[in-house]
């Protein structure tokens, strides 16, 4: 009777795998059917539109003017009665041959009494003492 009773007890077991599987089966195709999940059409869409790719165009960037050169400090002013020709080429618009050409001038004339007498040196005009005006001095 106990074997009976197992053997019963399994095959009620099996039964109900059986029933089980057969109607997970029977709900189930061949093609499993597509899932489908509702959005909001706003969140998806197919392929990048114009408005979602477009981006802003660069703009230009303002120009700065350049500002004026600050005048230098006196103390660390080049004196053109006492400079040499690697010292007066450091000021601007001022290259060798015109250093050249101060030297010469403060030698045959002595030196200069005042920052504009510069513009007596050949080659110097109002457009380089402009540049170089708050860069020189005739004292020390």
């Amino acid at each position: 009777m106990r074997l009976h009773a197992r053997f019963a007890t399994s095959a009620l077991a099996l039964t109900s795998a059986l029933a089980a599987v057969s109607l997970m089966l029977a709900g189930c195709s061949a093609e499993p059917e597509p899932i489908i999940i509702e959005t909001p059409a706003a969140t998806l869409t197919p392929y990048p539109t114009a408005e979602a790719t477009a981006r802003p165009l660069p703009t230009a960037r303002p120009t700065r003017t350049p500002r004026p050169p600050s005048p230098t400090p006196r103390a660390l002013r080049v004196n053109i009665n006492t400079a040499g020709a690697a010292l007066l080429e450091a000021l601007p618009r001022i290259g060798p041959a015109t250093a050249q050409r101060i030297i010469a001038y403060r030698e045959a004339h002595g030196p200069f009494t005042a920052i504009e007498e510069i513009q007596k040196v050949p080659g110097i005009g109002p457009a380089t003492f402009d540049a170089i005006k708050d860069h020189i001095t005739v004292r020390d």
